[in-house]
């Protein structure tokens, strides 16, 4: 006999909306860059959580449409991994910065 499964419905996210960015210099010791590729203008949040998943800062920041590099100081965080988080519209990326 043959069984079939019906799955739900996987939704697909607009790649124009999708957000795109790295870290430099990464490991960093007191500023690092984030580059942003190919953004939607418009406002955009960064938070910054400790490897317990503690949020230790968040900023509120406009982008302009395009390519942007973003300063963020980060002489008061502990040494160690900590994650980015940059987000807008219910859309978000993570990425992993170590802290030296």
């Amino acid at each position: 006999s043959i069984m079939l499964a019906l799955a739900e419905a996987l939704s697909v996210e607009d790649p124009g909306n999708a957000i795109t960015f790295d870290a430099y210099p990464n490991p960093v010791v007191n500023t690092m860059n984030l580059r942003l590729k190919n953004v939607m203008g418009g406002t955009y949040n960064i938070a910054v959580f400790d490897s317990y998943g503690r949020r230790i800062s968040t900023q509120e920041i406009k982008i302009p449409t395009g390519t942007a590099s973003i300063p963020v100081h980060t002489a008061n965080w502990s040494n160690g991994l900590h994650y980015v988080q940059l987000s807008r519209d219910g859309n978000q990326k993570v990425i992993p910065v170590i802290k030296q």
